[in-house]
Parts: structure tokens; C-alpha cells; sequence
């Protein structure tokens, strides 16, 4: 069967019913993006699977923000009969377009249209999902955003190293280094979704290079700079600590010892909400380890703090004082699990299993 005959088929048998939400279970929604030219409004299926046996799946890592910062929902598309139109941002809409096909239907997982942003009980469990939706998906792509001169420059460079681009020496990473400025490597969510993925492609504007060519070159440039004997922070590589730990080879669900490092070491990204910050890095390690710390949306940033710090005490005998929170705002609590003023308790037994 062909994947256009496996959609409608999924499609007849009624799995694209607005009355099912999907607050438990392994249930997740697919995106059917129909095939079209870039004259062609766009539109798409949704379509319902068990995550223990879906179809081949890419899950798309992305911003909803676009270079300007906008996340305003003020594009569309329409999603079938039962769905209608879904309101989405211009940056979701660029990688729908740069991702349709003109002749077969893709089947892909995006948070925008595969969660219903208005159920909160829905959102929080596909959360505690996310980690196994990126995971099973046979490939995660990346979408940066249009085009730049340097994008293309840097992504001719690594879909080919060896052959001679007219780069001179030393200007691959300059050009990284631009990469690395766009809002997808400050992500904190893109984090998880590229370090559990099976394999991964990025995509900018009409380039696309494997993940593993940036990485390379990531590393490789460390082991360069090591080498010519470039002091570690004078190295320009290093100045951005999101691109090393993204690029830098986590790979796979984290121990979860290392959870308390996890915490310190994502200061730098970026969430658009405070309990995103903890329930992303939550994302990172092991998912049985975190079976007592469950997404909730209906939580406060208090509650969940409350719950993290309990856990934290019991396994790793480790208190993070807070300090006051301004008023009207529990950001500041976030940040405090990377704070130096962290204290451990005076137990000589180690973690707790």
C-alpha cells in the first residue's frame, strides 16, 4: 500500500474525529501535508495513530518565531473537513511550504497541528510524550528559516568539505558562527528533539545538509582549535554554549545523574513559558527516572518547583535555595537550578536509586 493509499485509509476510518483528545494513552496526531506546487493553497490531513505502531513519520523541529521574532498566528491552513482551518505562524507556514512535496502526500508530527494548543490537559500529556514522538520518527528535520548568503556559502562547504568552495581559511567557522545566531539554536525544546533523534537533516532555505556534517565540523573545529593550541575561551567557536551542547555530541536520553548539570548547563536557551524550561530538560534523561515529575500545564511554576525540589533532595541530597521572586513573575525560580549557590546535604551515602 502506498503512503497516499495509508492515509486515506486512516482518513475513511474516521481517525481524523475532532472528539477524541488525546489526554492519555499512546495516541498521537500526524500531519498528511498534500502534495501541491507553490501556486497551491495549502492543506493537510490529521490523522490519529498509536505511537507504538504509526507510519513513517518525520517530526519537525522548528521555532514559531521568524527572524523578526513573530509568533502571531496569522497564517492558515486547512486541515480537512473535520479539523477546518488552523490558525499557524508565518515561520510554520515557510517549512510547511519548503516541505511539500509536488507529487506525494509526508507525513509528518508538529506541534502545532498535532496538539490542540487549547486543551491544556492534552498539551501537558503530548509533552510527556515528546521525547518518544521525536525519537520514533525515522528521521527529525530541522528547519532554520530562509536563505542567507552565509547559509549557503557554509552549507555547500559541509555537504562537501573536500572540494574547493574558494573558502578561505578559517572563514567555515565564521560562518557557523552566523549559523548558530539564528533563534532555532537557542531553542530549548530543539535541544531534546535533536539529541533522541535517529537521524536528523537540516533544512535552510533551498539547502539541506545531514545533521551529522554540522557536528562534525563542530567537533572537528574544537579538535583543530586544541590542536594549534587556541586557548579554550579564546577559541570563537566556543562563544556560544547552546551550539556546543546541541552540537557538542549528546546523543540519546541522558543518565539521570546528570540531570543537575542538564539544569545548569541550559541557562542559555530560550522557552516561551517557565514550566517549558523544566519539563524540557526533564525531556533530556531517561524517561523512567522522571515517571514521578509528569507535564502538567495546570500547575503552577511553584507547584512544579515544589515537586523538583523534593525530588532533587531525595535523589541527589542536593537543596537549591530561591531567592524572593520579583513580583508577578516565577521566572527567576527557573534559573536558580544553574545557580553556583547550591547546596548539598551532609549525607555520605550517594544518589538514591
Amino acid at each position: 500500500m502506498s503512503q497516499e493509499e495509508e492515509a486515506q485509509s486512516q482518513i475513511v476510518g474516521g481517525t481524523t474525529s475532532t472528539n477524541r483528545s488525546l489526554e492519555n494513552g499512546n495516541s498521537i496526531r500526524l500531519v498528511v501535508l498534500h502534495p501541491g506546487t507553490s501556486s497551491d493553497t495549502l492543506s493537510c490531513d490529521l490523522i490519529t495513530c498509536e505511537l507504538d505502531q504509526p507510519p513513517d513519520y518525520e517530526a519537525l523541529s522548528y521555532t514559531w518565531d521568524d527572524a523578526n521574532g513573530d509568533r502571531s498566528l496569522t497564517q492558515e491552513i486547512r486541515c480537512g473537513p473535520a479539523y477546518g482551518k488552523i490558525a499557524i505562524t508565518k515561520n510554520c507556514e515557510a517549512a510547511l511550504l519548503r516541505l511539500r512535496l509536488e507529487d506525494d502526500p509526508r507525513f509528518l508530527w508538529i506541534d502545532a497541528l498535532c496538539i490542540d494548543q487549547s486543551n491544556v490537559r492534552e498539551r501537558s500529556h503530548q509533552v510527556h510524550l515528546m521525547s518518544r514522538i521525536y525519537h520514533t520518527a525515522f528521521r527529525v528535520v530541522v528547519f532554520l528559516g530562509n536563505r542567507s548568503f552565509e547559509s549557503d556559502r557554509l552549507f555547500d562547504y559541509l555537504s562537501n568539505p573536500k572540494a574547493n568552495h574558494g573558502l578561505p581559511e578559517g572563514e567555515a567557522v565564521q560562518l557557523a558562527m552566523e549559523l548558530f545566531k539564528r533563534n532555532w539554536f537557542k531553542r530549548l525544546w530543539a535541544l531534546q528533539e535533536i539529541v533522541v533523534a535517529r537521524a536528523a537533516i537540516i533544512i535552510c532555505g533551498s539547502k539541506t545538509i545531514k545533521w551529522q556534517a554540522l557536528s562534525r565540523f563542530f567537533i572537528g573545529s574544537i579538535s583543530d582549535a586544541a590542536r594549534d593550541g587556541v586557548p579554550f575561551f579564546d577559541s570563537r567557536i566556543f562563544v556560544d554554549p547552546a551550539a556546543m551542547m546541541l552540537c557538542g555530541g549528546l546523543q540519546g536520553p541522558q543518565p539521570i545523574d546528570l540531570l543537575p548539570q542538564l539544569f545548569r548547563a541550559s541557562q542559555t536557551f530560550k522557552v516561551s513559558e517557565p514550566l517549558d524550561h523544566i519539563f524540557a530538560v526533564l525531556g533530556l534523561v531517561e524517561q523512567s527516572a522522571t515517571v514521578r515529575i509528569v507535564p502538567d500545564y495546570n500547575k503552577s511554576v511553584f507547584e512544579v518547583l515544589y515537586q523538583l525540589s523534593v525530588y532533587f533532595v531525595e535523589r541527589f541530597r542536593i537543596i537549591f535555595p530561591p531567592p524572593p521572586p520579583p513580583p508577578g513573575c516565577g521566572c527567576s525560580l527557573i534559573f536558580i537550578w544553574g545557580s553556583p549557590n547550591l547546596h548539598t546535604l551532609g549525607y555520605t551515602d550517594g544518589p538514591k536509586g
